[in-house]
C-alpha cells in the first residue's frame, strides 16, 4: 500500500509507502498532538465515508490519517511530510490510496451536506 496526498495550497504531492507511514504511527486516542487536516481511509467499517477535513488554513499543516478497519492512526508533521514530496503523482494507481487536502472553506461548505447525510442514516 502507498498513500498519495495532494496538497493544492502548497502545490505539492506527497507519496509514502506503508513502511514509511509506520514511522508516524500514533495512539488512536492521541489528543496531545493538534492536527490541521484529517483524512479517513475508506473502508468497510463506516457506512458513509467521511470527507477530508481541514480544521485550519495553516500553510504548514499537520496531517492525521485514520484507518478504522485496521484500527490504525498516523500523525505526520509538515516537515516530515515534506521529506516525501514528489514532483508528480504516481502513474501506477493500483495499491495507492489517494487523498486531497481541502481548504478550510471547502470543509465548512461541506458541513450542511454531511449533516443531512447523518440525519438520513438516523444518526
Amino acid at each position: 500500500m502507498q498513500v498519495c496526498i495532494q496538497d493544492p495550497r502548497n502545490q505539492a504531492v506527497y507519496l509514502l509507502t506503508e513502511t514509511e507511514l509506520a514511522k508516524f504511527a500514533a495512539d488512536a486516542d492521541a489528543e496531545d498532538q493538534p492536527v490541521d487536516v484529517l483524512l479517513v481511509h475508506p473502508g468497510d467499517t463506516l457506512i458513509q465515508e467521511l470527507p477530508p477535513s481541514r480544521m485550519t488554513d495553516s500553510e504548514t499543516p499537520t496531517v492525521q490519517i485514520v484507518d478504522p478497519d485496521g484500527n490504525r492512526n498516523w500523525i505526520i508533521g509538515f516537515n516530515d511530510l515534506n521529506r516525501y514530496r514528489v514532483p508528480t503523482p504516481p502513474a501506477e494507481v493500483e495499491g495507492v490510496i489517494w487523498f486531497a487536502m481541502p481548504s478550510a472553506k471547502e470543509t465548512l461548505a461541506a458541513v450542511p451536506l454531511f449533516r443531512r447525510a447523518l440525519v438520513q442514516h438516523g444518526s
